[in-house]
């Protein structure tokens, strides 16, 4: 029989075929941040198993070799359902459309790793090194999907394996990290606050509180607790309910906000405004305009390496699920606070020959 086993968070499956040999296969599903297995996973196990039962599992499954590259996008895209958010989807199909504007929409069959490489490197001279990145990076599910015996409809190992062999993929250092200054912070709040009071609160808070904008447009001022002086809210990427301590500055702003908007504590609750708000400021401050609303997350992780000495502490504070993301955000920081400390250091002097 089959077993289920996990990699990371991408779940997996083994079993013996027709002919004993042993089988490892990704099913194409990932746990949830709760660790739970998707429907999914488990109905391809049972699947499985009652092939394996009947003697009949022995990978030969037909595919249809002449389903162009468009069609097994769509059908790989209606077998995931709804694993996958609008905004990764659309990422998908223009990544896909990148490979098929040089390809054309040829047989999935035919795309090979010498046409991927030429692609690869079009869209290098063309786009730069982290957008061909990206492209690449959304594409490849596709043809992994495609080539898996155990995938679901009529693209089912229509392929060997996936043309993105090694070599193909890109891996480039990520961009540096670009955090508000203390002085563009102070510009950036003076202008909020002229504009309007509501929005500054609303990013203000998430300059202290270091949450997404999504997580504040459902809180309530029941979530807010002063007596135990901690914030409960829902972490909308992790689907989980957190609570997170009211520190001082946390705290004394909470209690400036006006009660205008009961239950709610905040005025908007979709993004459009605040994002075009914050970005009409910066073009007029003449700020970076690589500067957006979430880098206030980062402002937030920078304020807490600061509060904070041990760094499983700053990745609690900040949420985040993984301490590799806890030290990318280190790296940076460390940076910066030696700059911060070779500029306090006054230049050595010589000593004045007698």
């Amino acid at each position: 029989m089959s077993s289920l086993y996990s990699r990371g968070r991408s779940i997996w499956i083994k079993f013996r075929d027709a002919d004993g040999r042993l089988q490892q296969r990704p099913t194409g599903y990932r746990k949830s941040a709760a660790g739970k297995v998707p429907q999914g996973a488990l109905e391809l196990k049972t699947r499985i198993d009652n092939e394996i039962i009947l003697g009949r599992w022995g990978f030969e499954l037909p595919g249809d070799d002449s389903m162009r590259i468009t069609e097994a996008l769509d059908e790989f895209l209606e077998t995931k359902g709804g694993t996958f958010s609008p905004s990764y989807v659309k990422l998908i199909r223009l990544s896909v459309r990148k490979l098929t504007d040089f390809l054309g929409d040829i047989a999935i069959s035919k795309v090979s790793p010498g046409e991927l490489f030429k692609w690869r490197n079009e869209m290098l001279d063309k786009d730069g090194e982290q957008n061909a990145a990206c492209w690449i990076r959304h594409v490849s599910p596709l043809f992994s999907w495609a080539a898996s015996p155990i995938s679901t409809g009529r693209s089912a190992g229509i392929i060997q394996r996936s043309p993105f062999v090694k070599g193909v993929r890109l891996n480039p250092d990520p961009p540096p990290q670009r955090i508000f200054s203390p002085s563009e912070l102070r510009r950036v709040s003076a202008k909020l606050k002229a504009d309007s009071l509501h929005k500054f609160n609303q990013l203000e808070f998430l300059r202290l509180f270091g949450c997404r904008l999504s997580d504040t447009f459902a809180i309530t001022w029941d979530q807010i607790d002063f007596e135990r002086r901690v914030v409960r809210y829902y972490n909308h990427k992790g689907k989980r309910w957190d609570e997170f301590p009211m520190y001082r500055e946390l705290h004394d702003f909470l209690r400036t906000v006006p009660r205008d908007f009961v239950p709610f504590v905040f005025k908007y609750r979709t993004r459009k405004v605040l994002y075009e708000t914050l970005k009409g400021i910066i073009k007029d401050l003449g700020i970076d305009s690589s500067l957006t609303i979430h880098t206030l997350k980062g402002n937030f992780v920078e304020e807490m390496f600061r509060r904070l000495s041990d760094l499983s502490d700053v990745q609690r504070a900040a949420r985040h699920q993984s301490i590799q993301t806890t030290i990318r955000h280190y790296k940076y920081h460390d940076v910066r606070r030696l700059g911060r400390e070779l500029d306090k250091r006054p230049r050595a002097r010589k000593p004045k020959r007698k």
